[in-house]
């Protein structure tokens, strides 16, 4: 709790300081700035920015049915019908537009993914923890390979041909079977 609101913090570490990095601390300044001005209904709101020692904090708001990650493995809730699931995938979609389209400068998220998609009431989604990671058109792709198949990006205790989801997804469209990567169920 934060002057009595509930919020939670997203860390990232920091490097040594030198001059590339100090650029990446302007950066990661601007970019904070310009996300606390922004109010969207499917982006998790940032107030402000914080450096204690070798660390750097964004508070943001506090969203209490946890990520959708959490939800498509079962961890919390009792999972979605694809319905749910697509519209889902349509909020994300109309946040990265918005995001790309009526900031000034544009904003790209880098990092999407399920565990950065926070769900609010009624399931709809809030993109969060913006970072330096994968490109956006990727990390959208991989997402909606989340959403159908139910499945992590990665799944290590698979076998190798199921181990790269996206893989084995592209796999079965390939021989004609889609619907054996799909989960069409809770």
């Amino acid at each position: 709790m934060i002057s009595g609101r509930e919020q939670t913090s997203s860390l990232f570490p920091q490097a040594p300081e030198d001059q590339y990095n100090n650029c990446l601390t302007a950066e990661f300044k601007s970019e904070i700035l310009s996300l606390s001005n922004i109010e969207h209904l499917d982006l998790v709101r940032a107030y402000e920015y914080i450096k204690p020692s070798d660390k750097r904090i964004i508070i943001m708001k506090f969203v209490s049915n946890g990520t959708l990650r959490e939800h498509l493995d079962g961890t919390q809730g009792d999972g979605f019908e694809l319905v749910v699931r697509l519209d889902i995938t349509i909020d994300i979609a109309h946040t990265i537009t918005y995001l790309h389209t009526y900031t000034d400068p544009s904003i790209i998220h880098r990092d999407i993914k399920a565990s950065n998609i926070q769900l609010i009431d009624k399931l709809r989604a809030q993109l969060s923890k913006f970072g330096p990671a994968r490109s956006h058109v990727y990390s959208f792709r991989v997402l909606l390979v989340e959403l159908v198949t139910r499945k992590c990006p990665l799944e290590p205790n698979k076998g190798v041909k199921e181990r790269f989801t996206t893989r084995w997804v592209m796999q079965k469209l390939k021989e004609g079977n889609p619907m054996i990567a799909m989960d069409l169920k809770r």
